[in-house]
């Protein structure tokens, strides 16, 4: 899928197939390497994953009313 600049469908589709491709990513790191902090007060992997996990419905929320709303 080719997007242009801006392309907030490209990008909600984008987005709605984020918990596959985090699956994907996170299948590729063994499990004991998901909390290990390569660089010291940086986040893990784990923590990037509930943050994405944490704010996905609310950044699809808001390009949903951008899209919605005149």
């Amino acid at each position: 899928m080719n997007a242009k600049p801006l392309d907030l469908q490209f990008i909600l589709a984008t987005l709605e197939n984020g918990p596959v491709l985090l699956r994907g990513m996170m299948d590729a790191v063994p499990e004991p390497l998901w909390k290990r902090h390569r660089i010291p007060g940086k986040w893990c992997i784990h923590a990037h994953a509930c943050h994405i996990v944490d704010v996905q419905p609310m950044l699809i929320g808001r390009l949903r009313r951008f899209l919605d709303d005149p």
